[in-house]
């Protein structure tokens, strides 16, 4: 049972790791600013600074809710090119 949990636990952390380098990379892609970012996401304009500065941690149901934004986003950007005819 303690080798599972343990196997959990680093797919969680995994992930949570896989999610900060996805934020990471869409802020530096879309030039959005974290606080507007996580604003929009999670309702908590701080939630990032607060993470760098150690006083809270990325739980793994917080990075789901930052990588459903992300998707959702490139989603609605995809969807904003169908109507354009290519010139």
């Amino acid at each position: 049972m303690d080798t599972c949990k343990a196997d959990i636990a680093d797919h969680v952390s995994t992930f949570i790791a896989d999610v900060q380098r996805e934020v990471d990379d869409w802020l530096a892609e879309t030039g959005t600013a974290p606080t507007m970012f996580c604003k929009k996401a999670v309702n908590d304009p701080n939630l990032l600074r607060h993470i760098e500065q150690g006083r809270r941690r990325l739980t793994f149901a917080m990075a789901v809710r930052l990588r459903d934004y992300i998707t959702e986003q490139k989603h609605n950007i995809d969807g904003a090119g169908c109507g354009r005819v290519a010139q």
